[in-house]
């Protein structure tokens, strides 16, 4: 099982991003993203490796990474979008008073963001995360 410890024995790196493209079949305009782990991810491997962990280790670690982001993105996307119904709430207010609008939220649309990112982080990041776990450190490392 994966701890603290080990988080803070070894260095954990986000990959840099390899690619950007037009996803045109998404209903609203989006990208997908090529994440290139290129040798950190060997590096990775190897240095959880030495300490101990098995693949089950890995495959955990990669999936805590991946939950983790998808949460952050989804706290920020809550966070920003309540921002904006809020700045287009008052620019409403002021210029149509008379219309009588009230600002709400719902707080069920803050609850289940993080639950549906933290889904989407599992479900996306499973795959990939399989495949660190099975991969040979040293072929991760013979990168180029």
């Amino acid at each position: 099982m994966i701890s603290y410890e080990y988080f803070t024995k070894i260095d954990i790196r986000v990959g840099k991003i390899a690619e950007i493209q037009d996803f045109p079949e998404a209903r609203k305009p989006a990208y997908k993203l090529k994440i290139d782990f290129g040798p950190e991810l060997g590096i990775k491997q190897s240095s959880v490796q030495a300490v101990g962990a098995t693949n089950a280790d890995i495959l955990q670690q990669f999936l805590i990474e991946s939950v983790l982001l998808t949460l952050a993105g989804g706290i920020i996307g809550i966070a920003s979008g309540a921002g904006l119904v809020a700045l287009v709430y008052v620019a409403l207010t002021i210029f149509f008073a008379s219309l009588g609008w009230v600002f709400a939220f719902p707080l069920s649309a803050v609850a289940l963001g993080p639950l549906v990112s933290g889904v989407a982080g599992i479900a996306f990041g499973l795959y990939p995360a399989l495949q660190a776990a099975r991969k040979n450190p040293i072929d991760a490392l013979r990168y180029e």
